[in-house]
């Protein structure tokens, strides 16, 4: 029997197929059995070598080199197998003869052939698989050991804020591996000992939780400001003793924080005030330029000492100089500046040697400032002032001179050092304030009170 479209098939070449079928079917039902003796095994064997033998010579008759043609169409198999098992029935003596004795009956099986869409593609697996070399490595290797950050709540800090208290340092260790790789790649390793050398240091950051520091944007040993008269207490409680009582606006220094409450120095003095009572720099600016002003008036008082410069820059002293309804020739206006540059050079307050000018010569209105630019009348006797009166080639070389004789004969004890390296006399000392220079520089008894009072004057032009 054959096709026009494959070889032709003989008869003998069926009955080997069924041959084969045969043979399989009693190798499988062999194999199920679970307990197989030893004869039964072999029998087995032989039973599968006949199967091989019997594949090989079917393909092998007259076209041993050429591959079956499973391109058959499937109504043309159906058709050879069923004429197939038809003579199998009629020449069965046929096969028995050709084959060896046969212990069982042969049973027919359906060949079915199915096209496989998935197929295995073995070059692919082979190459893939030749491709892809594996490695593995012995190590014995020094590695960091990372350290640990640890993270402390800290009401001392603006809330947020992160401060590393202790820097944290990797340790040290000693490592034996065993390292995998796969085409010179590495993808993973398998650790078989550990020996520390070095424990690691723990970081440590704190982080702020203060809502008051961050408001205010500041830290502790930083300056705030009073906003009014505050008292200062000994304890964080409103029934606590009062130390004293700080002027509105001055400076102080924050020392701890104690829930409403806020640890300060004011000066000598250490006590508690309510958080509510302060503010910075940061979140009021005109604060800075207010305390300055107002710790240089807390200073202002009749016994003050004069003898040490007022603290007012250039800027003050033509604030206070400028504008003054006595001073209709503006002198005192223009020397604002050789007032200031007076006090810088011999450490004098410059708004106790300018009332003392605007005292003596009725806000430079007076003939001898006029006609000798002796603000002071230095030099002059009750007899005849005018006669004895120094003159001087400028406003500005009658205030020097004047500043350097308080301070080297009135303002200081004999042998105290002074500007430039000299030595106080202390002809006339008798106290460093006002009514002390009052006694030996002025006759009138009523001098000291006079300069003291010009002095305010110009002192709350600050405000």
């Amino acid at each position: 029997m054959g096709d026009s479209n494959g070889p032709t098939r003989q008869l003998p070449d069926v009955f080997k197929e069924l041959q084969q079928s045969r043979l399989e079917q009693q190798i499988n039902s062999k194999l199920s059995v679970k307990k197989t003796s030893e004869r039964k095994k072999k029998k087995i064997e032989t039973l599968s070598k006949n199967r091989e033998y019997a594949y090989r010579n079917m393909w092998n008759e007259k076209n041993s080199t050429e591959l079956f043609n499973f391109s058959v169409k499937k109504a043309a198999v159906v058709t050879v197998c069923i004429c197939a098992l038809v003579l199998t029935a009629v020449s069965k003596n046929y096969i028995l003869a050709t084959g060896e004795k046969q212990e069982e009956k042969i049973e027919t099986a359906k060949i079915q052939y199915e096209a496989n869409e998935n197929a295995i593609n073995l070059t692919q697996i082979v190459s893939q698989n030749a491709s892809n070399i594996s490695a593995k490595d012995y190590v014995h290797e020094e590695r960091e050991i990372p350290y640990e950050t640890v993270y402390i709540e800290d009401t001392s800090l603006q809330k947020d804020e992160k401060v590393v208290k202790q820097e944290g340092i990797n340790g040290k260790e000693a490592v034996v591996a065993v390292k995998t790789y796969e085409n010179g790649q590495f993808v993973g390793e398998s650790i078989l000992e550990r020996t520390v050398m070095e424990e690691p240091v723990k970081s440590v950051v704190h982080i702020g939780t203060s809502e008051f520091l961050k408001t205010y944007q500041v830290h502790l040993g930083d300056t705030l400001y009073v906003t009014g008269d505050t008292i200062l207490r000994e304890k964080a409680n409103a029934s606590a003793k009062e130390i004293c009582t700080i002027p509105k606006y001055l400076d102080v220094k924050l020392l701890e924080l104690s829930g409403d409450w806020c640890k300060i120095s004011y000066d000598a003095n250490q006590g508690f005030v309510k958080t509510s009572a302060l503010t910075s720099a940061s979140f009021t600016p005109t604060i800075v330029e207010e305390s300055r002003i107002q710790r240089i008036l807390t200073k202002v008082e009749e016994n003050m000492n004069v003898n040490e410069p007022s603290g007012l820059t250039l800027a003050d002293f033509k604030k206070v100089l400028s504008n003054n309804q006595g001073d209709t020739n503006k002198i005192f206006e223009n020397c604002a500046e050789a007032f200031y540059n007076a006090e810088q050079k011999y450490k004098i307050n410059g708004i106790f040697l300018a009332a003392i000018g605007i005292n003596e010569s009725a806000w430079g209105t007076s003939n001898i400032a006029q006609t000798k630019n002796n603000l002071f009348g230095y030099g002059s006797y009750d007899r005849d002032p005018m006669e004895y009166s120094f003159t001087f080639e400028s406003y500005e070389d009658g205030i020097n001179t004047v500043a350097e004789a308080l301070v080297k004969n009135y303002l200081h004890p004999a042998g105290t050092k002074i500007y430039d390296g000299q030595m106080a006399s202390g002809k006339y000392y008798n106290g460093s304030t006002v009514s002390a220079v009052n006694t030996k520089y002025a006759t009138d008894p009523e001098w000291g009170k006079k300069v003291y009072s010009y002095m305010e004057d110009l002192y709350n032009k600050l405000k």
